[in-house]
């Protein structure tokens, strides 16, 4: 069994990161989000702020300035983040 999120980060202009963490954290507009594999399905909409990456518990790996989008999550580990 994969223990790992897939991410992928997408951009009008393209995709900015595509790989595998531990977790990613995303500004939601109800307040932050940490996200891991089997987390369940939703779709957030997003607010100006950070997405983090993290290779595992502690140490992050990866952030991308937003100023809005939306997240979706699914049930079988993989979150797609398109921003504005």
């Amino acid at each position: 069994m994969a223990t790992n999120l897939e991410v992928e980060i997408i951009s009008p202009t393209g995709i900015l990161f595509e790989g595998k963490c531990y977790m990613a954290v995303v500004p939601s507009v109800n307040g932050e989000i940490g996200v891991m594999r089997d987390h369940e399905s939703f779709i957030a909409k997003l607010k100006a702020g950070e997405v983090k990456i993290f290779k595992d518990g502690q140490n992050q790996t990866n952030s991308f300035h937003l100023e809005g989008g939306f997240a979706e999550i699914e049930s079988h580990g993989r979150l797609i983040i398109l921003i504005d």
